[in-house]
């Protein structure tokens, strides 16, 4: 019988095909490549077309089916490469690699050669491949596919293929690049240090509170943030922001209640950091259009303020108030708080006009008493 990739046997009065392995079996008398991987075979199902029928993998233990053919579980004993994560028992590649356990990294056979020196990784940061010279020493170029020297000195090299391929330096600290080579570059503590890639000069940049003084960074703190602060002749200066005052070289608060304020005579200065408030005094409030301080009436504000009773009315005052009796009578004791009088009737007695009038007569009397004994003194 006519049996393509597998060998013709008899099953009973029949004849049929046994397919070659990694091949299945399309009809009594054709098998079919599988492309499930190496080792693996399969079935095919579906009508019977070239092009549409449908092969089903048939994976060993420690595979499964991903639909098109079958693949490695990835687990404790064979993880997954190159940043991959197994989820599921199935790596879940990164960009720019493949494999079932992501193990093939794309371009690494075309670009890191000869693979006598180079070894190919991935590099995870840029999700690509990367070429590294076995003797980490050297650095791989991909222009002329070759390992060379570093040229930076004190510091590693590296080339950035996504950049045009320039090489770069990874200078160790205190160092800056400076065309493709490390140079010193280092203004002290409280400081960065740049160089101008122009002319190759040291820029110190110092931190906030420090001076560049030629290369070095001296300090020079007024006390107060983004405060204007400079060195003549080892003196220092303070620029201080309004409500502040420089003294000593420290930009300290100025307290406008002892100097020049433009508070109310009526109302109490209280000082702040860096400025300062008017309250007004007790019995005064702000007033709505000036910035002063006004009277409180009292009085016409709580009309009931003083109604204890009938007899008392209620009389306002700079920054107080009083009660006082009504005409006809009077308090009832002179020493209490005059905010809290308590009045009673008036009641005339005639005593004291007796009194008075008694006195008055008196004294006619004994005048004229005097007047005739002086008389009597002159005749004799």
């Amino acid at each position: 019988c006519p049996c393509k990739y597998g060998r013709c046997v008899w099953k009973g009065i029949r004849k049929e095909c046994v397919c070659d392995p990694e091949f299945g079996k399309v009809s009594d008398s054709e098998c079919r490549y599988c492309d499930c991987g190496r080792g693996f075979n399969c079935t095919f199902s579906g009508p019977y077309d070239r092009y549409r029928m449908k092969s089903n993998c048939i994976c060993t233990e420690g595979y499964y089916n991903s639909g098109y053919s079958c693949r490695a579980v990835c687990n404790s004993t064979h993880p997954c490469q190159n940043g991959g994560t197994c989820q599921n028992e199935r790596c879940k590649c990164m960009d720019g690699t493949m494999g079932d356990f992501c193990e093939h990294i794309f371009w690494c056979s075309y670009e890191c050669r000869p693979r006598l020196i180079v070894d190919c990784v991935y590099d995870q940061e840029n999700k690509n491949y990367a070429c590294l010279c076995k003797n980490r020493s050297l650095l791989f170029d991909y222009e002329e596919y070759v390992c060379k020297p570093c040229p930076c000195g004190e510091g590693t090299c590296k080339y950035d293929r996504y950049a045009f391929r320039r090489m770069s330096c990874d200078c160790n600290e205190g160092y800056k690049e400076f065309k493709k080579h490390c140079k010193k570059c280092d203004c002290g503590p409280n400081s960065s240090c740049e160089i101008d890639q122009k002319t190759g000069k040291r820029i110190c940049k110092c931190e906030d509170g420090f001076l560049d003084r030629e290369g070095r960074c001296i300090a020079c703190n007024c006390g107060l943030d983004k405060v204007n602060c400079d060195l003549v002749n080892n003196t220092k200066h303070c620029k201080c922001p309004v409500g502040y005052e420089d003294v000593h070289g420290s930009c300290e608060d100025i307290n406008e209640c002892l100097t020049n304020n433009t508070c109310h005579p009526t109302a109490k200065c209280i000082n702040t950091v860096g400025s300062y408030d008017c309250k007004c005094e007790k019995g005064y409030r702000k007033h709505e259009r000036e910035d002063a301080c006004e009277d409180i009436n009292e009085c016409d504000e709580d009309p009931d303020l003083c109604q204890t009773s009938n007899r008392v009315k209620c009389v306002n005052l700079p920054g107080t108030y009083k009660c006082e009796c009504l005409r006809g009578f009077e308090p009832v004791d002179m020493n209490v708080n005059p905010q809290k009088t308590k009045c009673e009737k008036y009641e005339e007695s005639w005593l004291p006009v007796g009194i008075a009038v008694g006195t008055a007569v008196l004294l006619i009397i004994i005048s004229l008493a005097l007047l005739k004994y002086m008389d009597y003194r002159a005749a004799r």
